[in-house]
C-alpha cells in the first residue's frame, strides 16, 4: 500500500475470495479510504477503484450497491463478471451502467 500511495490510485482487492466477490465491501472501502487520507501527503486526486457484480434486472438495487461504494470513497466502479456465458454478459452490457 505504501508503494501505491506514491502514485495515483489503487484497485482494491481481496485475495483468497471467490472470483465473484473479489473486491472489498463498501465498509472495507471506508477503512481503505481512511488509510489513504491518513498516509498520503495529498489525498486529492487519488483514485480508489472498487468493483463487483450488480444485477442487470434490478437497476434500483444496482444503483444502491454502487452508491454505497461511492459514499465510502471509491472513485471508480468496475463491473466484474468472471467467466460468464455470452448470453449473461450481453444481458448485463445491454442493461448499461448503474448510474
Amino acid at each position: 500500500m505504501q508503494r501505491a500511495l506514491r502514485w495515483d490510485g489503487v484497485i482494491a482487492q481481496k485475495y483468497g475470495s471467490p472470483p465473484d466477490n473479489s473486491g472489498p465491501s463498501a465498509d472495507e472501502c471506508v477503512a481503505i479510504k481512511r488509510y489513504i487520507d491518513q498516509h498520503r501527503a495529498d489525498p486529492q486526486g487519488f483514485e480508489l477503484v472498487a468493483g463487483g457484480t450488480t444485477p442487470a434486472e434490478n437497476r434500483k438495487r444496482a444503483i444502491g450497491e454502487v452508491r454505497a461504494y461511492a459514499e465510502a470513497g471509491a472513485t471508480w466502479w468496475t463491473e466484474n463478471m468472471w467467466s460468464p456465458d455470452a448470453e449473461t454478459a450481453l444481458k448485463r452490457i445491454k442493461a448499461g451502467p448503474p448510474h
